[in-house]
């Protein structure tokens, strides 16, 4: 258990100055309700479809110009809509994939949904 909180304090001091760096390279946030842009660079995959036709998917976006970045969220058919979701640096999806392979990711049929 105790190597455990040293290897969370270590990766969360890495997160840290990670973010430190990027912040010196990215432009200002946006005040609320100004427009964004975003290109999806790479379609990787589809988690789940909705009865409604929105997908949550995995891809590679970059918002505002910015470096690229991991993105986990659900998308309208024409990727005009989104819902909030989630975005990771190279970094931290690297992190977070290390994480889910040190663990059992074995899954019955029934926990599917």
């Amino acid at each position: 258990m105790k190597g455990n909180v040293i290897e969370v304090m270590e990766t969360a001091k890495a997160y840290k100055k990670n973010r430190e760096t990027e912040k010196g390279a990215s432009q200002p946030s946006l005040a609320k309700g100004e427009e964004f842009t975003y290109e999806i660079i790479e379609h990787i995959g589809v988690l789940k479809t909705s009865s409604g036709g929105w997908t949550k998917e995995l891809n590679v976006v970059s918002w505002n110009g910015n470096p690229e970045k991991y993105d986990l969220r659900e998308w309208s058919e024409d990727h005009k809509k989104m819902s909030r979701g989630i975005t990771l640096t190279p970094w931290e999806a690297k992190t977070l994939f290390d994480w889910f392979s040190e663990r059992d990711m074995t899954v019955d049929a029934a926990e599917e949904a």
